[in-house]
């Protein structure tokens, strides 16, 4: 189940990567639960896709942070938008 993914998405060529809760390298307490949070390797973020509806200043965080940190050279950067002539959203270039 979670390596099935709709051929709709398959344009994504995304690689999905499971392990263990108890190999988190940091567990966060919320009210709401833990969140387990993994290292990755650098070589695997490639592209960050910045959501529509991203509160600004979350947004000018990320793209100043992927723009001066020198590990993330290899990172493009993208906005999603709604298209103004279909129902559908359009991820464009930064």
């Amino acid at each position: 189940m979670f390596f099935t993914k709709s051929e709709a998405w398959e344009y994504e060529a995304e690689w999905r990567m499971i392990k263990g809760l108890k190999q988190a390298d940091k567990i966060v307490e919320t009210p709401t639960g833990n969140v387990f949070l993994f290292s990755i390797p650098l070589s695997c973020i490639v592209t960050i896709i910045l959501g529509q509806r991203m509160v600004p200043e979350t947004r000018q965080q990320v793209i100043e942070f992927v723009r001066n940190d020198k590990r993330y050279t290899h990172v493009s950067l993208f906005q999603a938008r709604s298209s103004i002539d279909k129902f559908a959203i359009e991820i464009q270039p930064l």
